[in-house]
């Protein structure tokens, strides 16, 4: 955070950009207000993509398309 209130102080314009899954979907306005709070130029939300890596069981269980433990409701209000 330090960094990127310097490179503001200095006229350089920051993007931020946050992958959103399960584990960390719920933290999108605490993220909004952060980079508010810090003057960030342009916010991105991604959602999380299958990488080979993945295993099914994880994939499952950490993704937010389809997933019976997301709260819709508050994830389509925080967009």
């Amino acid at each position: 955070m330090q960094g990127v209130k310097k490179a503001i102080e200095l006229g350089i314009d920051v993007t931020a950009q946050m992958v959103v899954q399960h584990g960390n979907y719920k933290e999108i306005l605490d993220y909004r207000d952060m980079c508010l709070d810090l003057g960030v130029t342009f916010m991105g939300l991604q959602k999380i993509n299958k990488w080979s890596h993945m295993s099914l069981d994880w994939w499952k269980i950490n993704n937010v398309e389809n997933n019976t433990s997301v709260d819709y409701d508050f994830l389509i209000s925080a967009f």
